[in-house]
């Protein structure tokens, strides 16, 4: 009876040690240490008497190709709207005409 007890209590002094390695900056996290995006979480039988002891950690990576497609977008956007070219003809005024309007008006 004894020894079912020791073996019991022995349970609560091991303790299991997580390491997580994140990408990018981290943000938040509910390690016990962390270093250099590395997160480390030392869990022992305590903490595990209450109920699930959850795992956090949270980083950010910045995705390059995003903003290189952003701009791509923003530039031929400003493109199709600067190949517009306004024209002098009085019975149009203030008509915008594309290039391929000009071209069949002889302009």
């Amino acid at each position: 009876m004894c020894e079912q007890k020791i073996k019991i209590a022995e349970v609560f002094y091991h303790a299991i040690q997580f390491e997580l390695t994140m990408p990018g900056t981290l943000l938040s996290s509910n390690a016990s240490l962390s270093t250099n995006n590395i997160m480390v979480w030392k869990i022992d039988g305590l903490r595990l008497l209450t109920g699930n002891y959850v795992l956090t950690a949270e980083s950010r990576v910045i995705n390059y190709w995003a903003f290189g497609l952003t701009l791509l977008i923003i530039l031929a956007t400003l493109g199709i709207f600067s190949c517009r070219i306004r024209t002098n003809d009085p019975e149009i005024t203030n008509h915008v005409l594309w290039p391929t309007e000009l071209k069949r008006r002889g302009g």
